[in-house]
């Protein structure tokens, strides 16, 4: 889903869509190009629903690959 305009709530700038090389959604568990957006002021990451959704899902697949000895 592409949106338009994502405005930051801590400060009220706009964003900018970027791909994180790497972010750590839970602790100690990273993923790779994570779709975010990034407030052009003061660089706070912003994650739409079906951001949060699919890192998720990601993180739970690698706990679960984690567990498989």
């Amino acid at each position: 889903m592409r949106l338009n305009q994502i405005i930051c709530r801590k400060c009220g700038s706009k964003a900018k869509e970027i791909i994180l090389d790497r972010y750590e959604y839970e602790e100690g568990i990273l993923i790779c190009n994570v779709h975010a957006f990034e407030c052009s002021n003061c660089k706070e990451f912003i994650f739409t629903e079906e951001q949060v959704d699919e890192m998720e899902k990601r993180t739970d697949l690698i706990k679960s690959e984690m567990l498989v000895f």
